[in-house]
């Protein structure tokens, strides 16, 4: 079901980069903002949203999803640096009606820099721009877990943080409806194992909308070589016997 949903999505994306070519959504901006909403399996388990309640209890999965902002800025004609702060997590809450609830959050927030290269450069006149990336940078991760007794006297909040060196590597496609403003679609391998029972190593996938100004003047390289022209006098010699 997943893979045909995708396999779609990558059709449509196709058939709009072959039909669409428009003057409008040029690709000669240098710098802007984004948003991104994502969803990214942190493990081999199905990532939905499961709400099933029994007649004394009620139990909620809602899996790894989240979201990033993120500013770049051009650095030549095809290339961009990124800085994008994000906030992905898992949450389970377990509710018994007559003897307490226990709620799991794990929560992931990358602070990345990377780097983008478009396929195409800023001249094209394509209003689909794909391009390819990669980025490292510091992952934070926090567990959290509470747990509450309605009769008893335990009440137990475990907190538990540590930060850990990855990476990410991917592509994705932006659809320029205008030189300032155009829809995301990212797929990128997130490389991060904070331990044995913390394995978040997976695929991620985001879909959101971005926002750009400025107008990129392609650097004017001068030479510094001068040249001079050099213009020798004819010289005439009359020899008298």
């Amino acid at each position: 079901m997943k893979q045909s949903f995708l396999l779609k999505v990558v059709f449509l994306l196709l058939a709009l980069f072959i039909c669409v070519q428009t003057a409008m959504a040029n690709n000669n901006r240098k710098a802007g903002i984004g948003f991104r909403g994502t969803h990214w399996r942190m493990s081999s388990d199905p990532a939905t949203v499961q709400v099933s309640t029994n007649p004394n209890q009620t139990l909620v999965d809602v899996g790894s999803g989240g979201g990033y902002l993120t500013f770049f800025s051009r650095v030549s004609d095809a290339s961009w640096v990124e800085f994008s702060l994000g906030a992905v997590g898992e949450v389970e809450m377990h509710n018994e009606y007559f003897y307490g609830d226990e709620t799991k959050v794990n929560a992931v927030t990358p602070v990345l820099l990377g780097l983008r290269h478009d396929l195409f450069s800023y001249d094209t006149q394509s209003a689909l721009i794909p391009y390819i990336a990669v980025g490292v940078g510091p992952y934070w991760f926090n567990d959290i877990h509470v747990k509450t007794e309605y009769f008893g006297l335990e009440n137990e909040t475990e907190v538990r943080t540590k930060a850990k060196i990855g990476g990410y590597a991917g592509g994705g496609v932006n659809f320029m409806v205008a030189s300032w403003f155009g829809f995301n679609f990212d797929a990128r391998y997130q490389f991060i194992n904070f331990d044995v029972n913390h394995e978040k190593s997976g695929w991620e996938y985001g879909l959101g909308i971005v926002f750009a100004w400025g107008q990129y003047k392609k650097p004017v390289y001068r030479s510094r070589r001068h040249y001079h022209h050099r213009r020798d006098r004819d010289q005439v010699n009359i020899y008298i016997d």
